[in-house]
């Protein structure tokens, strides 16, 4: 269900097919896992990714599964990526003090998809942490008209941001960060319940 950003950043070519071939041949696959296996072989992506674990996290977040579990996950991910390239200064109990909403301006800025955020914007930041928030504490998602948009955002986000540390050339189809850069202007109108 998820990951149509990490499939639509493979870049394929259709090659005719030869001569009695039931079929054209499509590459791009070979060329695209290559080049994120060179990529992630490298000393210093292993050293900055902390070994890449977060693949792993990643190949859990994108099987078929509720959507809750999916942004769980996808979250899971910002949160391990933020302390991953920041480890060398930052401390376990540094990186537990930081508001979540600031690690995800961090690694959104960082990885290209905003430059700069304003008080308005963090505020709808703080929003998708009190989603989490409500997920993790209550074992739901809030009441709110816009939750399922603000969390399928969050969760192309995550690809997005796995289609840039992978090395793959980032064909935002899903227009995350238009999304993403509209999100933050959004004033925060009065939302009707959807659940009593």
């Amino acid at each position: 269900m998820w990951g149509g950003t990490l499939r639509a950043s493979v870049e394929y070519s259709y090659l005719p097919p030869e001569q009695g071939a039931a079929c054209e041949y499509v590459s791009g696959i070979e060329t695209a896992v290559n080049q994120v296996l060179r990529q992630t072989s490298t000393d210093s992506w292993r050293e900055t990714f902390y070994e890449g674990h977060f693949l792993f996290l990643l190949k859990a977040a994108f099987h078929e599964q509720p959507l809750q579990a999916t942004f769980t996950q996808c979250w899971t991910i910002w949160e391990h990526l933020f302390y991953a390239v920041n480890r060398t200064w930052l401390t376990v109990e540094g990186d537990r003090s930081l508001p979540a909403r600031d690690k995800i301006l961090f690694l959104a800025e960082r990885y290209g998809m905003m430059s700069g955020v304003d008080e308005s914007g963090k505020r709808r930041v703080d929003g998708l942490v009190g989603i989490r928030n409500e997920l993790i504490h209550k074992g739901r998602l809030p009441a709110r008209d816009d939750v399922f948009r603000d969390v399928r955002m969050f969760i192309l986000m995550t690809e997005f941001l796995a289609t840039k540390i992978a090395g793959l050339r980032t064909r935002d189809i899903f227009n995350t960060v238009e999304k993403f850069l509209e999100f933050q202007t959004m004033q925060d109108p009065k939302r009707k319940r959807t659940r009593g």
